[in-house]
């Protein structure tokens, strides 16, 4: 894979995420301890995963320690961490032009790089409604699905499992006939807010359905700071990633391109 550049005068991570664990999203301050205790426990409150590593390995995930492959995932997340600190961003939505870039692969792959970083916390959401992919990617079928939880059918912690101490996993259960409409809502968004509130983690990865398969990810652009865009080589166009790219921009910064199935 090869991904996108570096970037210069960037804040130290650390810095960052010291700041983020002592500040809530809107400006009030509370005692470390306090909110180290009260997150503890809403961590605690989700029901333990445990990734099969021959599944997460027939899914072309990088988890064999030192190689290549997972180099390259671990240089893609510091680089996007590194201009997340820069920008003060938390919330990445990850997406494609089309169905088969490897966006989902990309974020599952990001997601576990993450949980490497065991002094960061990571919630990953599938919000690629329509297809379910995270779930099956990461080996996880859960009891009630994403969209259970944007509606306020369930909560978060009936919902949402954790992969050792540090991820989060929000994987959907079903396709849903109508994302958008769910998407779109302003339940999602509390809800997301509220998830938000009580993990309080360092960064949340969104995997949203190719940006070509309906206004899915424009519904889904609201709850991100940044987008990272899925290609894949010698199978998208450039004009497909400019076009990506230009209708993000509308709506979202754009950190970057991940170009996947790169033969060199």
């Amino acid at each position: 894979m090869h991904y996108f550049q570096g970037y210069d005068g960037m804040e130290r991570l650390q810095r960052a995420i010291t700041k983020s664990r002592i500040h809530r999203d809107k400006g009030g301050v509370i005692h470390p301890d306090r909110r180290v205790r009260a997150s503890e426990e809403a961590w605690a409150t989700l029901a333990p995963f445990a990734p099969d590593p021959r599944h997460l390995a027939r899914m072309r995930l990088a988890t064999r320690p030192g190689s290549s492959d997972q180099s390259e995932v671990d240089m893609l997340r510091t680089r996007l961490l590194r201009l997340m600190s820069e920008k003060q961003w938390r919330r990445v939505l990850i997406t494609s032009p089309r169905a088969g870039c490897g966006a989902t692969t990309v974020t599952a792959n990001l997601a576990l790089a993450l949980q490497r970083q065991i002094d960061l916390r990571c919630l990953v959401m599938d919000l690629d409604l329509q297809r379910a992919e995270l779930g099956r990617v990461l080996g996880l079928r859960p009891t009630h699905g994403v969209a259970d939880l944007l509606c306020g059918r369930v909560d978060h912690a009936t919902q949402i499992r954790r992969a050792g101490g540090n991820l989060a996993v929000s994987a959907s259960r079903a396709p849903v006939s109508d994302p958008g409409y769910v998407l779109q809502s302003e339940q999602a968004a509390h809800q997301i807010d509220t998830v938000q509130r009580a993990l309080e983690p360092d960064i949340i990865l969104f995997d949203c359905a190719p940006h070509f398969l309906g206004d899915e990810v424009i519904a889904a652009s609201r709850f991100a700071d940044c987008a990272v865009i899925v290609g894949a080589a010698g199978e998208t166009s450039v004009a497909e990633l400019d076009r990506v790219e230009s209708d993000l921009a509308q709506y979202i910064a754009v950190a970057g391109i991940v170009l996947t199935k790169c033969r060199f």
